[in-house]
């Protein structure tokens, strides 16, 4: 199957839906610590291979499990992995990958902490669309992080991100 099954795949492990076999095994003999392992290591290979495949859902949650690490998962964290898998999810675009983006600059969670490139990408993702770019960016401008403030600007877009239906 392509990208779309893959990443389907891989939530169905996740949410164990689906039992690998050999977790199976494992928890028939009393080993529930493997039986978690054989099932962390299938919802990682499919979630790799869909986000290879370019889904952009993927891409963007493979690049937080790398940015942030995951144990349970056995993925290292590698911010610089992670900050990439993300552009090449908005390269496929996911506008909701640049508010992401914009969040780990804000934080600091991907470096030094840069709110002027937050702005940028919260700014980007709300020109493509994103609910979550508009109202980050609205945020700042209220309160004049990495821009100058701007109460007008900032209602507008919370206005309109409201409308919409944000949050979802």
């Amino acid at each position: 199957g392509g990208p779309i099954f893959q990443y389907r795949l891989h939530r169905l492990y996740e949410d164990r839906e689906i039992v690998e076999k050999s977790a199976r095994v494992h928890l028939s003999q009393g080993n529930p610590d493997k039986a978690q392992s054989a099932q962390a290591e299938k919802t990682v290979y499919w979630l790799k291979r869909a986000a290879k495949g370019n889904h952009a859902q993927a891409q963007l949650y493979l690049a937080a499990l790398k940015i942030y690490g995951n144990g349970r998962y056995g993925i290292e964290k590698n911010v610089t992995d992670g900050v990439r898998w993300c552009k090449k999810s908005i390269k496929n675009g996911n506008a909701f990958a640049m508010a992401q983006l914009g969040l780990w600059y804000e934080r600091g969670d991907i470096g030094e902490k840069n709110t002027k490139k937050a702005v940028h990408w919260y700014r980007s993702a709300a020109n493509k669309g994103s609910l979550e770019g508009q109202f980050q960016l609205s945020r700042c401008l209220a309160k004049g992080i990495g821009v100058s403030k701007s109460a007008e600007e900032s209602f507008k877009l919370l206005r309109e991100a409201a409308e919409k239906g944000y949050p979802k």
